[in-house]
């Protein structure tokens, strides 16, 4: 199902961000990647999922 696209050295099978992203999908929330981070090199993966107001019932 999941497949990496260069034969890099690392662990992990690929899967987790796919995970992540579905989460926050489904809280209508969204996910992306700010590179590079510092100096030329690295990733951030940023996301929001929006507040939601709890409505009192008692009101």
């Amino acid at each position: 199902m999941f497949r990496r696209l260069n034969d890099i050295e690392v662990e992990g099978t690929g899967v987790g961000l796919a995970i992540v992203k579905k989460i926050i999908e489904h809280h209508r929330g969204k996910i992306w990647i700010e590179s590079p981070v510092y100096d030329g090199r690295g990733s951030r993966f940023c996301f929001t999922i929006p507040v939601i107001k709890k409505v009192d019932s008692r009101e």
